[in-house]
């Protein structure tokens, strides 16, 4: 985007016109327009179209106040196209975080993993929280993302054209968000292991992939299931990370009950049927857990299962961006890395070490268990739920019979590839990919031109007039040792004369307010996010000046 030569140019002279070069209007055959619906978001305005035969190809025009009306940020690079005969300013691309403004700046750290590769995005890209949510006028107060500056912009804007949802819904927020948004966001509602197999166990080609399984409601299905199966697993319906896993395992009268508790691996034995209920009533008060048969898929005293992680990309299609192994620690019931003890793998390393395949024959198993994932999300497609991100486990028995464990549809942990080296970089590939979805859904896919259009006579600086005096507020996410970084911008501020205060907002994110001439505060801004340390997250937003601070304070320990 740095070389782009596309112009918008905003025109004081005109009043809701936008005005287009000849050549952009006979490419997107609106040469004839006279009027039409310009987008941006999901907010609209009524616009007078002129085209101008002298005007360069590579410019626009759109008059100032159709900029102030849209509340369109002029730092962003975006790009323009027509729908039916409609003009779409994008993309407008929301990241939901929480509830409240004090969990966005907690979360600016994990912001910076989708604007990493901003270049490839563009637009807009908004941060916000719930109760930053203006109903009344459809309209959001969060943080933009500056990729000129490198830094979050405290701002308004108008609804985003689609969310990429990173929190939680209740069900009158998620049918607030439908009402809108339609399938514009996606994964916006958890799905248990119980109605991930209820779906799936509906397609004959996935029956055989499937475990025997049951819902758990009172002791007498555990217990049943048991007596048929002899070993089987309970599992929390809603759970992750391997937590609250039960394996109950019958031999003749005695019962054996396995968890794991605290990195430790537990067992209890129970010589009665009597007291398994006594335990199942007192260990399972909800009936919020799935009974399964236990399946053979110990090798060597550990358990190993494939984490296959699918995203939807910018084309709407279903690409794999994560294959590893999970293998746990000795004699865990579970495969969950963290849980277990346990480690990550390459898959072909694994298939060849545990199961003593060849490198053709792991290749074409790797093939197979990929297959597998993208057949289950595509039928999953078909239920009547709007997906953009799954992370399967699959695992394979003694018997080399493949089985699907697990589904897990609510924000999969992608961070795991991070034990492997040589796919550290897949982890922020992951989040463009989720990002390029989002832009998919605001309706800019592949397939269309991918030409940016800079607002060239905006200004840049943060700072709009000189010598007038600010005060801004800053959360700034930094790195392991954020006492040395507070001492940094301490010095940087106090050699400027600028004023303020320096604290702990959380674990590894500052909080800085200063004061001081508006030159200065745009020079203090460059210098400390281009300092020698590694920052994660900057957030600026302008506050009322005090005027009566003497010099920069540290106000508590950072250690």
């Amino acid at each position: 985007m740095e070389n782009n030569t596309l112009q918008i140019q905003i025109s004081e002279n005109k009043q809701n016109t936008i005005v287009l070069n000849q050549f952009f209007a006979k490419e997107n055959k609106v040469a004839y327009l006279r009027e039409t619906i310009l987008r941006f978001g999901i907010k609209t305005a009524e616009c007078d179209i002129e085209i101008n035969e002298s005007l360069d190809n590579n410019t626009i025009l759109i008059s100032d106040n159709i900029m102030k009306k849209m509340m369109i940020p002029a730092f962003a690079d975006y790009q323009l196209k027509t729908v039916n005969n409609e003009l779409i300013l994008g993309p407008v691309i929301g990241i939901l975080v929480g509830q409240t403004n004090e969990v966005l700046y907690k979360r600016i750290r994990l912001l910076e993993n989708h604007v990493r590769h901003y270049q490839k995005i563009g637009g807009l890209i908004c941060a916000f929280t719930l109760d930053e949510m203006n109903k009344n006028d459809l309209t959001v107060e969060g943080i933009i993302y500056n990729y000129k500056k490198g830094v979050w912009e405290k701002s308004t804007i108008p609804y985003p054209s689609s969310i990429l949802k990173r929190s939680s819904l209740n069900q009158e927020e998620r049918e607030y968000f439908k009402s809108i948004y339609g399938d514009r966001i996606f994964n916006y509602k958890p799905i248990d292991k119980w109605g991930i197999y209820d779906r799936l166990s509906q397609f004959p080609e996935l029956e055989r992939y499937l475990p025997k399984t049951g819902l758990y409601k009172t002791s007498k299905d555990i217990i049943n299931f048991l007596n048929e199966y002899k070993d089987i697993y309970v599992k929390p319906l809603g759970g992750n990370r391997g937590r609250g896993i039960y394996n109950i395992v019958k031999d003749n009268n005695t019962i054996y009950i396995r968890s794991r508790e605290e990195g430790e691996n537990i067992e209890l034995v129970i010589e009665n049927e009597t007291d398994l209920t006594k335990f199942i009533k007192k260990t399972f008060k909800t009936n919020r857990y799935l009974i399964q048969e236990t399946l053979d898929l110990q090798v060597e005293n550990r358990s190993i299962d494939f984490r296959i992680g699918l995203d939807k990309n910018q084309s709407g299609n279903w690409q794999n961006n994560m294959f590893v192994t999970r293998i746990s620690g000795e004699n865990s019931i579970v495969s969950n890395v963290a849980t277990s003890g346990g480690y990550v793998a390459y898959p072909t390393d694994a298939l060849k070490q545990f199961y003593g395949y060849s490198e053709q024959e792991a290749t074409e198993v790797e093939e197979k268990l990929k297959e597998i994932a993208l057949l289950t999300a595509a039928r999953l497609d078909q239920t009547g739920y709007s997906f953009g991100k799954l992370a399967f486990d699959i695992a394979i028995d003694t018997n080399k019979q493949i089985w699907i464990i697990e589904v897990n549809n609510q924000n999969p942990n992608d961070t795991i590839l991070k034990g492997l080296t040589k796919n550290e970089e897949m982890h922020h590939e992951i989040k463009l990919q989720n990002m390029l979805y989002s832009k998919y859904l605001a309706g800019f896919s592949d397939k269309d031109v991918n030409e940016y259009y800079h607002v060239s006579n905006s200004n840049d600086n943060f700072i709009l007039e000189e010598g007038e005096e600010l005060r801004y507020l800053m959360h700034i996410g930094v790195p392991l040792k954020p006492k040395s970084y507070s001492k940094y911008v301490k010095s940087l501020a106090e050699d400027m004369g600028l004023k303020g205060t320096i604290n702990k907002f959380s674990k590894f994110i500052i909080r800085i307010e200063i004061e001081g001439e508006s030159s200065l505060l745009n020079k203090f801004i460059n210098k400390a996010r281009e300092s020698k340390y590694t920052l994660k997250g900057f957030v600026i937003e302008e506050i009322s000046p005090l005027g009566d601070e003497t010099g920069m304070e540290i106000e508590k320990d950072l250690n």
